[in-house]
């Protein structure tokens, strides 16, 4: 669900979730002042403490704030960006992305239209991270045949989604012996093995047609 970002003096505001774990308190505190100097709001879900915890719980708490709408985006710093990102896409709708360098912080917003980006205090520098960070927010989404490669990432994680749902409810059916409860979880689960095939096919062969109608106009004004 895509937020409506309000207008300010010409400036898209956005509202921006930002997460951490102890490895990155004092880089999260420099980003919050800078997004916020950027004209946009940012609410911490991470730690401020510098004694030990677990990056998951942070990555989860950005990655479902983003994933509720309630936000536009979000920022994920640990050690490396790496783990915590890696809990973050464990979110249905997320599409975190690790950005080590500004061409990449550009890129997954136009191509990938990456919602959260993660990176690590121990991996980039204060200023580096700031450029990182620019380059992501005023980056816009490109669509296109990006849409379609999109598409198809959303089809593969709702065909898993029902496919396990399907298997969970198979198996509460045999422990009840609910017969018509597994028979039904058992059907479910192929259509969400078939949904997940089925998607990654359409945006195959949406591909290749779109590789095909760039061939042919190369070779068209060729020969014009």
């Amino acid at each position: 669900r895509q937020r409506q970002m309000c207008i300010r003096d010409s400036i898209y505001i956005m509202k921006i979730a930002i997460g951490n774990d102890h490895a990155a308190v004092e880089l999260k505190k420099t980003i919050m002042e800078y997004v916020e100097s950027m004209g946009h709001e940012v609410t911490n879900f991470g730690t401020d403490s510098s004694e030990s915890c677990n990056y998951p719980e942070y990555g989860e708490k950005v990655a479902n704030a983003v994933a509720s709408g309630e936000f536009d985006c979000g920022i994920l710093i640990c050690g490396t960006g790496v783990g915590i990102s890696i809990a973050a896409n464990k979110v249905n709708g997320i599409r975190a992305a690790v950005c080590s360098d500004t061409a990449t912080a550009r890129l997954v917003k136009q191509h990938n239209n990456a919602n959260i980006i993660a990176f690590g205090e121990r991996i980039v520098g204060v200023e580096l991270a700031k450029d990182i960070v620019k380059a992501y927010l005023t980056a816009e989404f490109e669509g296109g045949r990006h849409a379609k490669r999109i598409a198809m990432i959303s089809d593969i994680i709702g065909g898993i989604i029902k496919t396990l749902s399907g298997l969970l409810d198979f198996l509460t059916g045999i422990f009840t012996g609910n017969w018509d409860k597994a028979w039904g979880g058992i059907k479910k689960a192929f259509n969400g093995v078939w949904e997940t095939m089925e998607g990654v096919a359409k945006g195959t062969i949406n591909i290749l047609i779109d590789g095909i109608n760039m061939l042919w106009g190369g070779v068209y004004n060729v020969v014009k």
